[in-house]
């Protein structure tokens, strides 16, 4: 009999384990996981640092209890509250709970501390009932009580540390996290799909008027943490599509290309967009970063470049106003291919007025006395540097000579507007060409006569440059083959004491000579020469002689000589030139 008691209470125990395991199931751990961090704010970081959570978890999960600590990486593992919740604090399913530092001015936190986070090397790290949920070390950390995995190399000032997607856990800080140059706290870090620019190129990078065709290359990478679909991208400026090409698809944080190309029809700034389409609706689309695309003329303008300076000299880059209004120099800035914008001065540029921008106004201003002291033809009359000079602030952008090896084309002055628009720009040593010493880059007029490729040229005055002065390049002579003898009172701002002789060089003529003889056949002035090619040409004579000296009032007769190929004479002309009221004494 007590055998079957025995057993018939070993069937009864039996029939209600299965219930004691069912009532002691221990509860499942909270996936609460520190998300994004921002420690190191753009200036002072009272007010604007702040700790995001994440809960994983699909249930609300109460933070009572649970503290935020902070490590000084100098220190060592020694832990400082900056936090703990109460009994009305909780995350939300898949929710975001903020933690901000005192005096925090942003969208409504969900707790408020004296946050004192540091810039690295540092540590931060979750506790639930005193045990690490999760931990995070950043910087050049030793300690592995301070880190998960690996440390993470740290943020810059005002870019966050954030999970990417929220609440991915390995337990590796460097994997883990990643920087955020927009912080999100209480919303997703990077969104399901996304496009972030990389890099942008557009060839030209400005067009002084419509008509042209311009290529856009594109790099972006897939900033969302979905994959984008392949799909036909389009490129829109403004409101209309400009190009389109076909890609494959983008895993997330992957790198990707497209080229455009397109015929510009209009001038004024073009704002750009990157669309790739997701469905027959939806698309992630994204802004070109850098401002657009402007063609047209833009109040300033660059007129002339001098980069292969003579010895001793120095670079300089000359600059117009146009239209009728004042233009303000600070609201522009001046970089070559890849370097950084330097602003320029704090200065209003009259309507038709100059400035030149110089790389060392000493250089400068010893080069422009030197060739007085040479007696140099001058392009104009004589006007101290002082007048319509300037030392740029910051790094003079350095231009190079010859191209390097990956690109056909030496170096490009860009002029930026305050977004960050190229507005203007000049190319330098095109087609593989070096840059030609002692002879600056001049444009022949606000717009190109034809192709944008005749707009820039080799200045063709004596003393090989026109600072300040009308571009040597900017003559327009009507009469083919004539040489065209004016006084400065008719040319618009020359001095009255000075001559100009216009001409200009076609097809296959390569050289010129201007001389100035009496009317017995003696050479008062070699004016000089030169062999840049075809193209328009103005000499200025201030009426002296080779000696310097000022020959008495009378009737003088000016020979052009021009070249074709081996010094072959093409073609003369004479003109009259009558001293008696064009010249003083």
């Amino acid at each position: 009999m007590q055998d079957k008691a025995d057993a018939s209470t070993r069937v009864a125990v039996a029939r209600l384990i299965p219930v004691v395991f069912l009532l002691i199931v221990p509860p499942v751990t909270a996936g609460i996981t520190l998300n994004e961090v921002l420690y190191d704010p753009t200036g002072a970081d009272g007010g604007k640092e702040f700790v995001e959570l994440y809960n994983e978890a699909s249930v609300t999960v109460g933070l009572d209890g649970w503290r935020l600590q902070f490590a000084n990486g100098a220190v060592g593992d020694v832990w400082e509250g900056r936090w703990m919740g109460s009994a009305e604090d909780s995350i939300s399913a898949y929710g975001f709970f903020v933690i901000v530092d005192q005096g925090w001015q942003g969208l409504a936190p969900d707790a408020i501390a004296s946050l004192s986070l540091q810039n690295g090397p540092d540590a931060i790290r979750l506790l639930e009932d005193g045990a690490v949920a999760d931990l995070l070390g950043y910087g050049d950390l030793e300690l592995p009580e301070l880190y998960e995995g690996r440390p993470h190399p740290g943020s810059g000032s005002g870019v966050a540390l954030a999970r990417r997607p929220d609440g991915r856990d390995t337990d590796d800080n460097a994997t883990d996290w990643t920087r955020l140059a927009d912080g999100t706290p209480g919303a997703p870090n990077f969104p399901a799909f996304g496009l972030e620019i990389l890099a942008y190129r557009a060839e030209p990078p400005s067009l002084p008027c419509s008509g042209a065709e311009v290529h856009l290359e594109l790099g972006f990478v897939n900033a969302g943490v979905d994959t984008l679909p392949a799909a036909v991208l389009t490129l829109r400026g403004n409101d209309r599509i400009l190009a389109e090409t076909v890609h494959e698809a983008l895993i997330p944080e992957a790198v990707g290309h497209a080229n455009f190309i397109w015929h510009h029809e209009s001038d004024g700034l073009l704002e750009l967009f990157l669309n790739w389409p997701l469905d027959s609706v939806d698309e992630a689309s994204v802004t070109i970063p850098a401002g657009g695309f402007m063609s047209g003329l833009p109040p300033l303008i660059l007129t002339e470049v001098m980069a292969g300076p003579e010895s001793g000299a120095c670079e300089w880059v000359e600059i117009s106003a146009l239209g009728d209004h004042p233009v303000a120099l600070s609201d522009y800035a001046l970089c070559d291919e890849g370097g950084t914008p330097s602003p320029l001065p704090i200065h209003d540029l009259q309507p038709g007025d100059r400035m030149i921008l110089v790389q060392d106004t000493d250089k400068f201003t010893a080069w422009w006395r030197q060739h007085q002291h040479d007696n140099t033809p001058w392009p104009c009359p004589l006007v101290h540097p002082d007048f319509n000079t300037v030392e740029l602030a910051g790094s003079w952008p350095t231009l190079n000579n010859t191209p390097p090896s990956d690109r056909d084309f030496a170096d490009r002055v860009h002029l930026l507007d305050t977004r960050g628009v190229v507005v203007d720009h000049v190319t330098l040593g095109w087609a593989g060409a070096e840059v030609r010493t002692g002879r600056s880059l001049e444009r022949s007029g606000p717009t190109p006569a034809g192709h944008t490729m005749t707009l820039w040229g080799p200045c063709t005055a004596a003393v090989g440059s026109t600072p300040g002065c009308a571009n040597s390049l900017e003559a327009v002579v009507e009469d083919e083959g004539a040489l065209i003898v004016t006084r400065s009172d008719s040319a618009g701002g020359e001095a009255p004491d000075c001559i100009i002789f216009s001409f200009t060089l076609y097809g296959s003529e390569i050289s010129w000579r201007l001389e100035i003889y009496d009317l017995t056949g003696f050479r008062l002035r070699d004016l000089g020469g030169e062999s840049l090619g075809p193209g328009p040409r103005r000499v200025f004579w201030d009426g002296r002689d080779d000696r310097g000296r000022q020959p008495p009032p009378e009737a003088l007769v000016a020979l052009l000589t021009i070249q074709g190929e081996s010094g072959v004479r093409l073609r003369q002309h004479k003109a009259l030139v009558v001293t008696a009221t064009a010249v003083r004494p």
